[in-house]
C-alpha cells in the first residue's frame, strides 16, 4: 500500500525505531502541504529540500516521493520510500540523502 498525496498531508517526524536508530541528535521534520519541505534541527533548522510534490507507486510496498523545487544539490530529488502504514500512527520509512534510512510518524 502507497499513501495518496492527501494522506500524506500534514507533518511528519522521524522518530528512534528498531533498524532506524541512529543515535546522531538529528531529528528530520517532512511537512507537505501545496508544497514539501523536509529539514532537520541541530542546533538550528537545515533544509534538505522544498518544493512541489507528487507520489510515484513502485514495486511490492515501495514508493518514491518526489520533490521538484530546490534541494541541496538538485532541482528534483526522488526519495526512495517503504512501508507505508496507514493505521494510527500513521508511519513510512524514507532514506534520506545522505542521512540514511529514517523511520516517520505523522503529527496529529
Amino acid at each position: 500500500m502507497i499513501p495518496t498525496k492527501e494522506e500524506m498531508i500534514g507533518t511528519w517526524i522521524s522518530k528512534d525505531f528498531p533498524l532506524y536508530n541512529y543515535e546522531d541528535g538529528l531529528e528530520f521534520t517532512f511537512h507537505f502541504g501545496k508544497y514539501a519541505t523536509l529539514y532537520y534541527s541541530k542546533g538550528r533548522n537545515n533544509t534538505i529540500l522544498e518544493g512541489t510534490f507528487d507520489i510515484e507507486e513502485m514495486n511490492n510496498e515501495n514508493f518514491n516521493i518526489i520533490v521538484d523545487g530546490r534541494s541541496i544539490n538538485l532541482q528534483k530529488c526522488i526519495l526512495n520510500s517503504k512501508l507505508y502504514i496507514k493505521k494510527e500512527p500513521q508511519c513510512f520509512v524514507m532514506l534520506v540523502p545522505e542521512k540514511g534510512l529514517r523511520y516517520f510518524e505523522k503529527l496529529l
